[in-house]
Parts: C-alpha cells; structure tokens; sequence
C-alpha cells in the first residue's frame, strides 16, 4: 500500500491500476486492495487528501473543499503541478531529466524550464545526451 501511495504522490496525475501496477512490481489484486485501503484511509473527514477514481485512473489529490486555501499559502510563482516536480527532484536529491519525465510526465519539460529560470534547480550536461537536474537551495 505504501508504494502505490508514493507513487500516486509524486506522479501528481490520475495513473492506470496496470501503470501502478508495473511501477511496484504489484500484481492488479494487490494493486486494487491498496487502493481500497488508500481510499478507506482518505475517507475520513480529518484527512485534507482523497483517492479519485476516473475512467479507470486513480490518483491522490487535495479535497477540493481544500483547493482554495492552500493556493493562498503556495508561493505565487510556482503552482502546484511545477511544486509537485521539484519536490521529486528534492526528494532525489540528483536526478536524470529522463527518469523524471517517467515519474511526472511530459508536461515535466515545462516545469523544468520554469524551475531553471526561477533558479530552483540547476541543470547540468552529464554523459552526452543525458541531463542531470540538480536543486539548488535559495
């Protein structure tokens, strides 16, 4: 249950119970009764998140009721989809722009480029064709 719980967190979009399932090296059942405890967990009104199921996608998010008050607490330069990624790349500390494409998407170039000129993280050339990210504390 806790690695479709992190992977959920850090993909930060609805993910198919075959992806979560390739992704934990899960089998659907196992897949499936995660995410029914992840849900029954999340049900409780003292919880800020909840399980979404949508066309067969499941994804952890912010109860909606919630949405308002945490944009006022982001830093107006960065929403929350831009947040999501650089808490992976914070999380790893160094990683290859590839592997975060994985884990966050494409729409990860763009939230790359944003954290470079914001001067969140750093990118440098490693092997070739391969990028490092590397965050910058400021």
């Amino acid at each position: 249950m806790t690695k479709i719980e992190a992977v959920l967190y850090l993909k930060g979009k609805p993910v198919s119970k075959k992806t979560l399932s390739e992704l934990t090296n899960s089998d659907i059942n196992s897949v499936s009764d995660a995410i029914k405890q992840l849900s029954d967990k999340y049900s409780h009104s003292s919880s800020a998140l909840e399980i979404i199921s949508n066309n067969s996608l499941i994804s952890l998010e912010l109860k909606h009721s919630l949405n308002e008050y945490v944009e006022d607490l982001l830093p107006a330069e960065l929403k929350t989809a831009v947040l999501r990624t650089l808490a992976v790349i914070a999380i790893k500390k160094k990683l290859l722009q590839s592997d975060l494409i994985i884990l966050r998407g494409s729409s990860a170039y763009d939230h790359i480029k944003e954290l470079i000129e914001k001067k969140f993280i750093n990118q440098k050339k490693a092997k070739g064709w391969k990028v490092l990210l590397v965050i910058i504390i400021r």
